[in-house]
């Protein structure tokens, strides 16, 4: 599938890559046909002129692999059928096979990203497993809770590549504290949400609703969400985030939250992947 990937490209190359190739491509079967015409002027040599449809078609999108196609038949009629009763029937076969050409290796680029794709969700998804084992081993052997939270955050962090982690306990009095945080931005911590630190639970944040409900929820922009939270994660640059609940004997008892600095960041697999570290902290 790599293989594939590589030869029949998922994604397309830069325009003005393929034009160059497609004029390249044409200018030297121009002159292949032209010097096999010396030593074979019987021959038509038409075949020649569908490599550079092959290679374009390969690597880039429809449009251009069909004026590829469209220049090349053009040539073809340059080059070969000069002075014949009838341009229509060799010119049909040309351009059949060329718009065949396009067509199956179109269909061969589509089978490439899929694959590609496929090959992405597994190797996400055994990252995801690793870390997830690594939390559960501590979980396992009863680890001290601090090493537990911290070793959550960074999994997450670096399993889900979200901007920002944070672990929470909600406390009597409609606040919560942070248990731990991670911020791919600030490593150290300098400006990163820090352990400890309380928030109250007024205004609009993940944590209030998750609280409410007791479910997963999230928030796709901070820019319209009032409250201390909010705009503390707006000072690190937090666009959206979402979170689940920490559910202790059947009572809601803190979060796990991500942020991202994009928008509209996180899917519903993700979600279940944040459900998956919740339920073991």
């Amino acid at each position: 599938n790599r293989l594939l990937a590589q030869v029949v490209r998922p994604t397309a190359r830069p325009l003005w890559a393929g034009i160059l190739v497609a004029v390249v491509f044409l200018i030297a079967e121009v002159a292949a046909v032209a010097a096999l015409k010396q030593v074979a002027p019987e021959n038509a040599f038409g075949a020649l002129l569908l490599l550079g449809v092959l290679v374009v078609s390969a690597g880039w999108d429809f449009g251009l692999a069909l004026a590829t196609s469209l220049a090349s038949a053009a040539v073809y009629v340059y080059l070969h059928l000069e002075g014949r009763d009838s341009l229509a029937p060799a010119l049909a076969v040309f351009l059949t096979l060329a718009l065949l050409t396009n067509v199956l290796v179109g269909q061969a680029r589509l089978r490439a990203a899929e694959a590609e794709e496929r090959r992405r969700e597994a190797d996400l998804l055994a990252v995801q497993q690793a870390a997830l084992r690594r939390v559960a081993t501590l979980v396992a052997r009863s680890a001290d809770p601090t090493e537990l939270y911290d070793v959550t955050v960074d999994e997450l962090s670096r399993s889900s590549g979200a901007d920002h982690v944070t672990l929470v306990r909600f406390e009597s009095g409609d606040s919560c504290v942070v248990l731990a945080a991670r911020d791919r931005a600030d490593p150290a911590g300098g400006s990163a949400m820090h352990v400890g630190e309380r928030f109250p639970l007024t205004g609009d944040s993940i944590s209030a609703r998750v609280l409410r409900s007791g479910a997963p929820d999230r928030i796709v922009d901070y820019a319209a969400v009032a409250g201390p939270i909010a705009t503390r994660l707006r000072g690190l640059g937090v666009r959206s985030g979402a979170g689940a609940p920490l559910i202790v004997d059947g009572v809601v008892r803190g979060a796990l939250l991500v942020g991202s600095r994009r928008p509209l960041s996180f899917s519903p697999q993700f979600e279940d992947h944040l459900g998956d570290f919740a339920d073991l902290v």
